[in-house]
């Protein structure tokens, strides 16, 4: 007992990576997101490297404050969370920094994908004065969206064919373990959790999981998203799609570009008016110039400092060939309450 008290107060004074805890999802609030107003820390491995220290918004995301008149709101997973970087480092600041009268803002949550950002695009369609969603993809969106998961939303088919919305409701455990920096340190840093212990495999229980979706599930999924821009469009909000490239093809010179995502998503959406912008171009004319890779850790995924500007740019250069002008906002009445629908997130109101 002595040693647990001993490891807990060390890992207290040392930069572990604290501060996750999710509150529970309400019907204010129907995305998954982190405490409002916690203090974080992000660092890797057992050696506690690329401490990076930060404070969660109002909503519980690591981004600029969110303003009813934000007019741009940049949705995603971890690599538009981006923890891992200095918070200028980031998307919405970096866009900020440049143009500064949209006002961005990110809503990135690691481990999120296309369900998780229809429920959260939505809620900004409600609440936000917005005039443009940028929807981050980024490979597996599509696949992951279809497999169950602790923590978020994913498409379910019913038995007519058709995809629904579905949650489950979370036991409460791992906000109690994040209690204690010794079991942050654990599952965070060591990376080892309980499908290690029952499986012998940190892969075992996401194993599980990787069983191929049902014929026509995927292209059930690309529709659903495609139906649900379309309607946040039809309100007035202009919605572009920023699709990250397979970069190893870049260094190299071989091999696909574009990610499965793109391939599924792209053509069809263009064909819908959703703008496109592609992150393979961006990334290859930049790293013919600078020949810098643009990823955190070789081969890890998420977008370095150099990467995250690179993006930055590419977004701002599509958001601006939409003719975006200074004081140009979208004609619909926010609801002021910042209420959403407990019952179905991923319907509009």
């Amino acid at each position: 007992m002595f040693g647990l008290l001993a490891l807990e107060g060390l890992c207290r004074v040392l930069p572990v990576m604290s501060g996750w805890e999710n509150p529970p999802v309400t019907a204010d609030h129907p995305f998954i997101r982190n405490q409002p107003f916690n203090e974080y820390v992000f660092s890797q491995g057992w050696d506690l490297r690329g401490v990076v220290r930060g404070r969660f918004n109002s909503l519980g995301f690591s981004s600029p404050e969110p303003e009813r008149d934000t007019k741009l709101v940049i949705i995603g997973d971890s690599f538009v969370e981006a923890s891992m970087l200095n918070f200028d480092e980031r998307l919405a600041p970096l866009i900020n920094k440049k143009q500064s009268d949209l006002r961005a803002t990110s809503l990135g949550r690691a481990g999120a994908d296309i369900p998780d950002y229809i429920v959260t695009a939505n809620w900004v369609q409600r609440h936000l004065k917005s005039s443009f969603i940028v929807f981050v993809i980024t490979d597996g969106d599509l696949l992951d969206s279809l497999r169950p998961k602790r923590r978020g939303y994913w498409f379910s088919r019913e038995p007519d064919g058709s995809l629904a919305l579905r949650r489950d409701t979370e036991s409460g455990l791992r906000n109690a373990l994040l209690k204690s920096r010794f079991a942050s340190y654990v599952l965070y840093n060591l990376k080892f959790g309980p499908s290690m212990i029952f499986s012998g495999s940190r892969r075992g229980e996401e194993a599980a999981l990787q069983s191929e979706p049902e014929s026509g599930a995927l292209e059930n999924a690309v529709e659903r998203f495609l139906d649900e821009i379309a309607a946040l469009q039809r309100s007035g909000i202009k919605v572009v799609l920023a699709f990250d490239a397979e970069r190893g093809a870049i260094y190299t010179g071989r091999g696909k570009l574009h990610t499965k995502e793109f391939d599924l998503l792209a053509g069809r959406a263009a064909t819908q008016g959703i703008a496109i912008c592609d992150l393979s171009s961006a990334f290859a004319t930049k790293y013919a110039l600078s020949r810098q890779p643009f990823d955190f850790v070789n081969g890890e995924g998420h977008w370095n400092a150099l990467g995250s500007s690179v993006v930055a740019d590419a977004v701002l250069g599509t958001v601006k060939s939409l003719k975006v002008q200074g004081n140009e906002v979208s004609a619909r009445v926010p609801d002021r309450s910042w209420i959403g629908s407990a019952d179905d997130p991923g319907k509009r109101q």
